[in-house]
This record gives C-alpha cells, sequence and structure tokens, in this order.
C-alpha cells in the first residue's frame, strides 16, 4: 500500500503506527493482526493477535483453545471457562515441589506446600457460570482474581491472595497431567513466565491469551519455548 494518513482525528496509541494505521483505512481492510494490540483504539477497524483473529474466523480447533503455558519462579496464568462443581478444578500449578497452587472442596484457590509464606482466600470459585481467573505471582506477590467486563471496561474482583517462594521449575496441572479430577468447561488457557501488570490485562482477556501481552518479552524465544515444549 502506499503511505496514507488515517482520517483526521483517528490516530493510534502509538504515532511510529501512523502509516500503518492509514493504510489500513485505505485498503478497508477487516482487522488488523498484530501482537501489539494495545497501540491502537479498540473501535473503527478490528485489532487481535493471531490468536484472536483464528478465534474470530476459523472453525473451533483445541489449538484455538489451549497453548503451551510458560512459567517460571514468576507468572500469569489465564484461565477461561465454567466448573460443574466448586470443587471440580482441584490441583492449578506445582512449583518445584515446594508450592502448589490448589482449588478445595469449596472452590477456595490456596497455596499449600513448604515455601508458602502467607495465603488468604477471599471468595470461592463460581460453579455452572462462565468465568475469566488469572493467577499471578512473584517473589514477594500471589494473586488469584475474577474479571468481568462492563460498560466501562475490565473489572478485577481479587478471590486470593498470599506469598509463596516460587521455583523456576513452575508447571501447569489443570488438565495438563494425567488422572487429573478437573470437570468442567474450557474456553481457553495461556501462561507467561512473568507478573502482568494490572493496565495490560485487559488486552489479553479481550484476545483470549497472554498471547496479546507476549511482545513486551523475547518473542523469538517465547515462540521457541512454545513449539519445543509442545
Amino acid at each position: 500500500m502506499p503511505d496514507a494518513s488515517p482520517p483526521e482525528g483517528i490516530t493510534p496509541l502509538d504515532e511510529s503506527d501512523h502509516l500503518l494505521w492509514g493504510a489500513a483505512f485505505a485498503a478497508k481492510c477487516d482487522a488488523i493482526c498484530t501482537y501489539n494490540v494495545k497501540d491502537f483504539p479498540d473501535s473503527h477497524i478490528a485489532v487481535g493477535t493471531p490468536l484472536a483473529i483464528h478465534r474470530w474466523i476459523a472453525a473451533p480447533q483445541l489449538e484455538h483453545c489451549v497453548q503451551s503455558v510458560q512459567l517460571s519462579d514468576r507468572g500469569t496464568f489465564l484461565f477461561f471457562g465454567r466448573l460443574h462443581h466448586e470443587s471440580s478444578m482441584g490441583p492449578i500449578l506445582e512449583s518445584g515441589g515446594i508450592v502448589t497452587v490448589v482449588a478445595d472442596e469449596k472452590g477456595f484457590i490456596r497455596l499449600k506446600g513448604a515455601g508458602v509464606k502467607r495465603c488468604s482466600a477471599v471468595k470461592p470459585l463460581p460453579r455452572d457460570t462462565e468465568f475469566r481467573l488469572t493467577i499471578r505471582y512473584n517473589c514477594t506477590d500471589f494473586e488469584a482474581a475474577l474479571w468481568t467486563k462492563g460498560s466501562s471496561g475490565w473489572t478485577e474482583d481479587i478471590i486470593s491472595t498470599g506469598a509463596a517462594t516460587f521455583s523456576s521449575e513452575t508447571k501447569p496441572l489443570l488438565c495438563f497431567v494425567p488422572n487429573h479430577r478437573f470437570t468442567g468447561h474450557i474456553q481457553c488457557l495461556s501462561g507467561l513466565p512473568r507478573f502482568v501488570r494490572d493496565k495490560q490485562m485487559p488486552a489479553a482477556l479481550d484476545n483470549y491469551s497472554l498471547e496479546a501481552v507476549a511482545g513486551s518479552l523475547d518473542l523469538k524465544r517465547y515462540l521457541w519455548l512454545t513449539t519445543t515444549s509442545m
């Protein structure tokens, strides 16, 4: 496309994307495919990550819903889905044999193991209701939260907090291990080896995946880890 400016008054959030934004308008594009979704307004032209656009236009496939989950001694885990019962999530993450993140029989998310410093479970997970759950942790903080989207954007409801010494060998247990007791419906799963900040969460939630904020990582290394672990 030749260089083009977007219509007056419609600008990207990052000035370096000005010509790309204008070209998309000039070509009457249906969507812009990018990892930097946060740099574009959420109106006028659809903007999404490759995974999000696959979900919009393609027939449902397992690989569009569950991505390889990469975690470390700090990380963010994202779950969209529904439980058949409060107790049906079970163990969620395991970290080096010293910390386990688990949903108990009443649906409260707790930290267990020798590496746990403190834990306070405030609210249980819902049953028979679609929900968006994030688990975020680093060397000083642990947080599990439910997210709801309203007219003013995403709202966070913290359901568990704490602190624990997580290992670099942290991995998901939820539906990734044999004989797991999870029963419910999974819309999508993803994970990144860092604590995703609040201001970046809307991009991940709108795109059904933490892939939307992976651009701030070494993306080449992230994709290599993903493909070699599958």
